[in-house]
């Protein structure tokens, strides 16, 4: 008898099967497939993290294959990794440093530098230019500035009786001066002489605040009519004369200082100092006479006289230094030049020789600042 197979199940069990088992079945075969996408982006996230900086690196890695970056999606956008925005937030911080503005403090020398006078004088200065310049008209200009000179310190600057008292800047003296309203004040009766004791320093820091407030107003304050005229005269004449030397000088220090739109100071702020070998009060002098107290304050005039250009070097160093500080020596005598390098500054070398690399005019800030960043990229390299 044959055997009939039996029946299969109807729709209906089928379908209570399913229904019954389905959680089961699917519980293991969802997790693989979770874990397997999890550790797919793990990987995938990874492979697309950007490269480390070198600088934190212990050795260097270069021999090693990175595996390809992910590719983007068709929009071209992807999720930012942490490692992504840890980079901009140091892209940032960067870029804040940046903005901090650094301090160029400029030290120039004066005779030779900033101005011509010895060399006019002597007449090297038409020398130098074989036979083009007048030499006897140099010296004739030269002998008019002397007795400009002397005349406004002998009958400005009290500079008969404080010659033997020759200090390194006006506020050296300070210290000893109690404030005393100096609108009445009769500097001929007071009896300034030696001994140079603390009452005589007292009333040579009288004469040291007299004389910068004199330089603050200008000498249109001081000077005659017919003075001024004479001064102006000599001042265009000299300026022609040298072709243009006093004029340029004046406008790089201006530039210097952010007074043009030369070179753009977002960054940068400046100071001019002068440091001259000669004495104060005579040097004081000349920033008036040859316009520069516009772009040199009073205070910033240092005399090494007695002291030695490094010291007044290392004055200027202990009041403006600071992290973001640079210092740029501008002159033309082998002891600035020195200076410099003991306090390792750049240093750029004035000539009045036509054919020099740096003389006035010529000589302009983006070159200076092209010699300064070499000094002080190297000396930042050097660690």
């Amino acid at each position: 008898m044959t055997k009939i197979p039996p029946s299969p199940p109807s729709i209906s069990v089928f379908v209570l099967l399913y229904c019954l088992h389905l959680p089961s079945l699917l519980l293991p075969i969802c997790s693989a497939f979770r874990l397997a996408g999890e550790q797919a982006g793990a990987v995938d996230g990874l492979l697309s993290l950007p490269d480390p900086p070198s600088a934190l690196l212990p050795c260097a890695t270069s021999s090693l294959a990175r595996p390809p970056a992910r590719p983007t999606s068709v929009s071209g956008s992807r999720p930012i990794l942490r490692s992504e925005m840890d980079g901009v937030v140091a892209a940032s911080a960067d870029a804040t440093r940046d903005e901090i503005k650094i301090m160029n403090v400029y030290i120039w020398d004066m005779d030779e530098t900033l101005i011509l006078l010895k060399s006019l004088l002597d007449g090297s200065y038409a020398g130098a230019f074989d036979g083009l310049k007048d030499h006897d008209k140099s010296v004739d200009i030269g002998k008019r500035w002397e007795n400009l000179i002397l005349e406004l310190c002998d009958e400005h600057f009290f500079y008969e009786e404080i010659e033997n008292y020759n200090e390194p800047f006006l506020s050296a003296v300070k210290e000893y001066d109690d404030g005393k309203d100096l609108t009445t004040y009769d500097f001929e009766a007071d009896c300034f002489s030696s001994p140079y004791d603390d009452l005589n320093k007292r009333k040579l820091a009288y004469r040291h605040r007299a004389i910068g407030e004199k330089y603050t107003k200008g000498l249109e304050k001081i000077l005659d009519h017919h003075m001024i005229k004479v001064w102006n005269d000599l001042y265009s004449a000299t300026d022609k004369y040298t072709d243009g030397w006093l004029s340029s000088a004046h406008k790089l220090l201006e530039e210097a200082m952010g007074k043009s739109t030369a070179e753009s100071t977002a960054k940068h702020s400046s100071i001019n100092c002068i440091v001259t070998s000669g004495s104060l009060i005579p040097s004081l002098a000349k920033c008036l006479l040859y316009r520069l107290d516009d772009v040199v304050a009073f205070e910033n005039v240092y005399s090494s006289w007695e002291v030695g250009k490094l010291q007044c070097f290392k004055w200027i160093k202990e009041r403006y230094d600071g992290p973001n500080v640079r210092f740029c020596a501008i002159g033309d005598g082998h002891e600035e030049c020195t200076a410099a390098q003991i306090m390792k500054w750049p240093f750029v070398k004035i000539e009045f020789h036509p054919d020099a690399p740096h003389r006035f005019p010529g000589l302009n800030l983006p070159t200076i600042h092209r010699i300064m960043d070499t000094v002080y990229d190297s000396s930042s390299n050097d660690g």
